[in-house]
């Protein structure tokens, strides 16, 4: 992480940036020398970055919906086996709620 170490840390917008894309020389140094008189001279297109909290709560909701994906992915191998083995069709709605398991 370099946000620590500096005073502010700006993302530059690449699809707005052609400036260093379409440059004949390309090195490290170069494209950096140019973000850096674009961002002096107030010309730097910047990307928005999300807080520390807002990037928790996407950290959040993706692991949810890993979650919910596996539990999907879980009860449909349950039913295949299930089918394989010939077992006839669970009565209750929900194989895996108190009804379907009892």
């Amino acid at each position: 992480m370099i946000g620590p170490h500096v005073k502010r840390v700006v993302i530059a917008n690449p699809m707005q940036v052609r400036v260093i894309a379409h440059a004949k020389i390309k090195t490290d140094t170069i494209d950096a020398g140019v973000l850096a008189q674009l961002y002096a001279s107030g010309f730097l297109p910047e990307v928005w970055i999300a807080d520390e909290a807002t990037q928790a709560l996407r950290r959040q909701v993706t692991r949810r919906n890993q979650v919910v994906r596996q539990r999907s992915r879980l009860k449909n191998i349950i039913q295949s086996i299930l089918h394989a083995h010939l077992i006839p069709a669970c009565p209750a709605a929900d194989l895996c709620g108190s009804k379907g398991r009892a």
